[in-house]
């Protein structure tokens, strides 16, 4: 046998009072607002994080480029300056194949194979190249060792052919 609930007829409805309404209401737009605001405050936090990023990363850029910058210019003054004292040096070398001339060409004149007196001897780059010019490996000078001295200023003597090895020595002979 099967049983029936009994019916008690309709059921009242129950009425919920306005001041739950209201309440209820207000407290979904506290939850509202408060959770609106979380999400601003966050979202600002967020903005300001990656601006400070942004900001660092751009300092850091700076501070590298200004680092490099450093750097090269650090190596630019090295290289200047090797490349000052290289050329020191090779005029050294012209002034050392000058000095060898003029005793070569006083020898000569004890000898009797030029006549004296010998005064000075000078070097001259020939066919553009210089002491100056560091790409070069050697350098063909013309070199006179000074006998006479004319009124005029100008002077006459022996020529002489020079080469130098910029990183060893030097040769030379009398005439072109």
């Amino acid at each position: 046998m099967s049983r029936a609930a009994p019916y008690s007829g309709p059921q009242p409805r129950r009425k919920i009072s306005k001041r739950i309404a209201i309440g209820v209401v207000a407290a979904l737009v506290v939850i509202g607002s408060v959770t609106g605001l979380a999400l601003k405050v966050s979202h600002d936090n967020q903005v300001t994080a990656q601006r400070v990023a942004a900001a660092q990363a751009q300092k850091l850029a700076t501070d590298a480029a200004k680092a490099k910058a450093d750097a090269d210019a650090t190596t630019a003054a090295a290289k200047q300056a090797a490349d000052d004292q290289t050329r020191a040096d090779r005029k050294a070398q012209v002034s050392e194949l000058e000095a060898s001339i003029l005793k070569d060409a006083k020898e000569r004149v004890k000898s009797q194979t030029l006549t004296g007196p010998i005064l000075s001897a000078s070097c001259t780059p020939l066919g553009g190249g210089s002491a100056d010019d560091l790409t070069a490996l050697t350098g063909t000078f013309e070199c006179i060792a000074v006998n006479k001295t004319n009124a005029d200023g100008t002077s006459s003597g022996y020529r002489f052919s020079a080469t130098i090895n910029w990183n060893k020595d030097y040769t030379w002979h009398l005439g072109s």
